[in-house]
Order: C-alpha cells, then structure tokens, then sequence
C-alpha cells in the first residue's frame, strides 16, 4: 500500500462538492444502479439508489480497522479526488441496503459501492480523527465535550430510528462504531448488523458483549430499545474514559448482566441527571427504558442548565477520583471472577471423582442392580454389550471377560438370548478358552439368580435407581453418543491480512443425540472480541472473517437442551492458523438424557431483582 502523500498535492473534492456532481445526471465517475425492494411492517420500501464505483477507480493505504464484517481501509477515490474509507467484504448484504438509504449529520456518508466480484467494497466518507474508542485511549474529554458527543449520538440514533425512510436499528452501537471527522463531528458507522424494524424483530446473536442489551444477550426479540441500551454505555465511556467491564471474559460479563442483574459502575459524584439517565437505559425490561426523543430532552436541558459551568470547572477533577473507583470496582470483580473459577473446578473435580466412585462400584457387583420393572428378559443387545464391558475392571472378577463384549453384540445376543447360552453356545460364538467359558456361564447363572429375585420378590421401595448405565437405565435417563467436528474453513488471499476464515460445528449421531443441541456460540478470544451465536443447524458462522494476527483463538461452546442431564455444555478453544488453512478437531461427547416425565430435583430457576451495579459487591 501507498503512502498519504501520493495525493496530497492534488486538489480533492469535499462531500459538500461530491454530492452537487453525483446528483449531476451522466457524470462520470458511476452509473447508478437500484437496490432491491425491503418490507417494513409489511410494506414494501423503495431503497435510494447509490453509485457503482470501478475497483480500479481505488487506491488503497493502510489498514485502519475491521472486524467479523470485514476490513477498513483509507484509499482515495481517484476520479473523485476524495479520500474515502473502503470496507472490504465478501458479500453485498444488507449494509449496502441500509447506507444508500441515510443521509445524517451524524450518520458516516455511503458514496457508492464496488458491485463486481471477488472485490466487493463500500465507500463512505473517511473520518480523519478515527474512531470514538481510540480517541477515549489518548484523549481526556471535558464536561460540553462529553454532552456535545452525547446529543450528537443520540440524534444519529434518532435518525435511525423515527426519521429515516425506514426503521433501522443498529444493534451493534459501541464506540468502536462511532467515527470522529476532520471537523470532530462524531457519526455512526458500521450497519454490517443493523435490521429493519418490524413487529417481530429476532436477533441473533451479533455484537460486542459490554455494549449488548440482556435481551440480544439472550437471543429475544428485540426493538429499538436495545440501542437505548448500548447507548447508556457509550455515554458511560464518554463520561469516563474507561473501556467497559475492562480485563473481564466476555461470557463472565454476559453471566453479570442477565443472571446478576449487574451493570457498569456508575461513579457517585457523578452528575445526577446523567448518572439517572445511564441508570435508566440499562432497565432489564426494555419497555422502561427512556426513548432516544426523550433521552435528547434531557441532554439538551443539561446543556442548557444554569450549573452548567460550574460542573464544566469540576469535570476534570472529578475524573481523577472516578477511575480509582472504577479500578477499585473493576478488583473487587476479578476477585470474584477467579473465586467463581476456583469454585467451579472444585465442582468439576468432585463430579470427576463422584463418577470414578460410581464406575468403580459398578465395577465391583457381579450384575448391575435389577430393578422389577427392567427384566434382563428385555435388555437389547447394546446393553447386554455393555454389561459385558462391566465384567472384570479390578472388581476380583476375571479381568479379561469385558474382552468378549464386541463377540456378544456381533452375534446378536439380547438379554433373552443371553439368559439361555450354554457352554456350547459360547465355544460355537468362538470362546475358546474353557476357563473364560466357565466364568462367563457362572456370572450368567448370578444374573439370573439376581433377575428372577426381583422379578418375583421385588423391594418394598421404588425409590432407588438402579446402577445400570446402559443405553436405556430404570433410573429415568437415556445415554447416547455424539460426535462433533469442530474447525475452520480458509480462503487464502494475496495477504494475510486479505484471508478470510469462519468457524463451523459439524455434528454427527442418531436422532436424539442431533436434537439435544440448544444452540453454538463462537467467540473471537482478540478484539473485537465478537461472539456469534447459531441457534439451529448447519452451525456456521454466517460471515467470512478478514484475517487478523494469526494464530486466532476462537471458543466454540456447544450449549445443550434441558432434557440433557449432563453435561450441560462442551467447550473447545480452537486455534485459527491461516497459513495452514481449514483444521478440523473432533470430540466424541456422551449425553445422559432425561426420560420424558422424569424431574430433576436440583434445578431451580432464582427469581430476577432489579439491576444492581457492582459497588455494591
């Protein structure tokens, strides 16, 4: 890529002059071409007509940011004379849609569009000053700063959402999509996320977590009021300076939010209106949370409020002693983020050796516990596989038993059948060894001494369940195998950083283990740190992420349905290396399953409390 200065010595077109040109019929730097029709609540909605731009007509500079949607160059726009920002991307989706159609002050400006492939690109105005996010890191704001940037947003949002030609919302609104021009005009950017609005509006599961409203979290539907939401957040950054919920995991921070109720720091000597308003965009219940018409009002009367300067001489001072409050907050929550890890590998580690217990004293009985309603008469073929298995194991039987167990299934021996071989059974099976044989008969003879106890004597109480574990158990559960493929597919481009990967989950078993998955969630473990989440097969994520640093560590965790006792979910840290292209890692996972009308007693759903903000930890 180029230097700046290749084109600094030319003469290049404002927005202002651009836009008189490109309302100019027949000139030349495009054609126009039409986007499809969209439906909002029903209607069908004429989208703007934008400018289709030659790839060639591009020379690209650096590299000036990116994400799960693609990446952001500088360029200039040769016959414009303009220099541009360029997102590259592999599909023309709905962002194209979205951008021709807006036109705001505080809303990034869509020039026009790459449309042939393989380079399709969009073309909006450059903001020179870079993102909200990076300024915060090297520049400390004053109080009119802060509210100016505030009112600004909001009225970006409020374009979005009540001026616009259709409902937009952004769903993605973070820092990181706020630009600052030339001029230090903050506007919203990055629509690779954005839905039209309508009655049923579902998210899936895109965003930033620290930025992301309880309910996109969760995958409900949601309204304009998940803006709202980010957009308390934004405030918060612009008020402190801080990143949100900085150095914590982003599943812990997802956990805080929905299950804890738990938001940002709100510091106490922070203005009160302000600290109301952030305090009132984050309600749980999105239905309570202040509209963008009426979260303007109250920035407005602020600005316009007789202590404003008085707060404005105050401002910087105060900072000093919000971010050791912040900090001190930000320690109390790893404290309790390494306490709840410490907490759950203990759990893990007494759930390992609860069932080491239970093997082994599966493995010291003769038979697996019968109960009166389980007749061996009835086991299929893959129990009777598995009571095989159970033989031996340093329970003082014979040790080498359990290794006739694939002999048993590969002739078809079900519990019926099992009950009835003799000696000359199992030598014509191809048991050679009179000592096996002997030892196999005698378990035989107690399995049918213990069977027929209960069948005629059966216990007073029905209670206890039975320590057999085989594909279908008397104690109301069911076990079967899944396998998984996890990995990454890879196109290789010119450049590392023109590489492109996405994750995938491929499953692999019968009919009941295909459906015990709730849902599979990939996150990026770098910033942007994005999670992606899929709630139905085929489990890949939707968009080709533009190479970053490799390696690239994702966290696949594939989340189970309720009717699957154990274990709750299956995670894989995946490692992406671009330079090898696509690597698949596969994993075989045994699911018990709960039997239909079979309650688990040690679940409980805890009530939800108001939100509460971490001071109070």
């Amino acid at each position: 890529m180029q230097g700046h200065s290749s084109y600094s010595g030319a003469h290049t077109n404002t927005p202002a002059e651009l836009n008189t040109k490109l309302s100019t019929p027949g000139t030349k730097y495009t054609k126009e071409i039409l986007s499809t029709e969209q439906v909002t609540n029903g209607a069908p909605v004429r989208m703007a007509t934008f400018v289709e731009i030659d790839f060639n007509d591009l020379e690209f500079y650096e590299r000036c940011g990116g994400g799960s949607y693609g990446s952001v160059y500088r360029a200039l726009w040769k016959s414009a004379k303009l220099e541009v920002a360029v997102k590259r991307l592999l599909v023309l989706e709905k962002e194209v849609e979205v951008l021709s159609s807006l036109r705001h002050r505080n809303v990034v400006q869509f020039y026009g569009a790459v449309t042939k492939e393989p380079n399709y690109c969009l073309v909006t105005e450059y903001a020179a000053q870079g993102s909200l996010y990076a300024y915060l890191a090297s520049t400390e704001l004053g109080f009119e700063r802060t509210l100016t940037w505030a009112r600004d947003i909001a009225l970006g949002i409020n374009y979005l959402h009540n001026e616009a030609p259709f409902t937009v919302i952004h769903r993605d609104l973070k820092s990181k999509n706020v630009v600052i021009s030339s001029d230090m005009t903050v506007k919203l950017c990055d629509f690779g996320a954005s839905r039209f609005m309508s009655s049923t509006t579902k998210m899936s599961f895109v965003g930033t977590i620290p930025w992301m409203a309880p309910e996109v979290i969760q995958g409900l539907p949601v309204s304009e009021a998940c803006d709202t939401y980010s957009f308390g957040v934004v405030v918060w950054e612009l008020l402190t300076g801080e990143v949100p919920f900085k150095g914590v995991e982003g599943f812990q921070v997802a956990w805080l939010v929905v299950e804890r109720n738990e938001r940002l720091t709100i510091p106490s000597s922070s203005p009160p209106k302000l600290a109301t308003l952030m305090n009132q965009c984050w309600e749980t219940d999105p239905k309570k949370r202040p509209t963008v018409r009426e979260i303007l009002a109250t920035l407005e009367g602020m600005m316009h409020d007789k202590n404003f300067a008085e707060m404005s001489d105050s401002f910087h001072q105060l900072k000093m002693a919000w971010k050791a409050e912040i900090q001190q907050t930000v320690e109390k929550l790893k404290k309790m983020e390494r306490a709840l890890s410490m907490r759950e590998q203990q759990l893990q580690q007494k759930e390992k050796d609860l069932h080491r217990r239970e093997q082994k004293l599966r493995s010291s009985l003769s038979v697996p516990t019968i109960t009166a309603d389980h007749d061996v008469g009835a086991w299929t073929e893959q129990e009777v596989h598995i009571w095989m298995q159970h033989l031996g194991n340093d329970s003082g039987h014979p040790s080498d038993l359990s290794k006739y167990a694939d002999v048993f299934l590969q002739n078809n021996i079900n519990g019926k059948r099992l009950l009835m071989l003799s000696p000359e059974d199992l030598r014509a099976m191809g048991i050679l060894s009179l000592g096996h044989r002997l030892d196999l008969q005698n378990e035989m003879e107690q399995l049918k001494i213990e069977n027929h106890r209960l069948l005629h004597f059966p216990p007073l109480s029905k209670d206890g369940a039975g320590l057999y574990q085989g594909g279908s158990s008397p104690g109301g559960q069911t076990y079967v195998t899944l396998n998984l493929l996890i990995g990454n597919h890879c196109r290789m481009g010119q450049t590392p950083e023109d590489s492109k990967w996405k994750m995938y989950v491929e499953v692999d078993g019968d009919a009941a283990a295909m459906t015990a998955i709730k849902n599979v969630t990939f996150l990026l473990k770098s910033p942007p740190n994005d999670v992606i989440r899929k709630d139905h097969p085929p489990y890949v994520m939707d968009n080709w992420c533009v190479g970053s640093n490799s390696p690239i560590q994702v966290e696949c965790s594939i989340f189970y349905e309720d009717h699957v006792k154990k274990p709750k979910q299956t995670k894989h840290l995946h490692t992406v290396v671009l330079e090898k292209g696509g690597e698949t890692y596969e994993k075989t996972v045994q699911l018990c399953l709960r039997q239909p009308g079979v309650p688990d007693s040690g679940t409980s759903t805890p009530a939800r409390s108001s939100p509460k903000h971490f001071t109070g930890m």
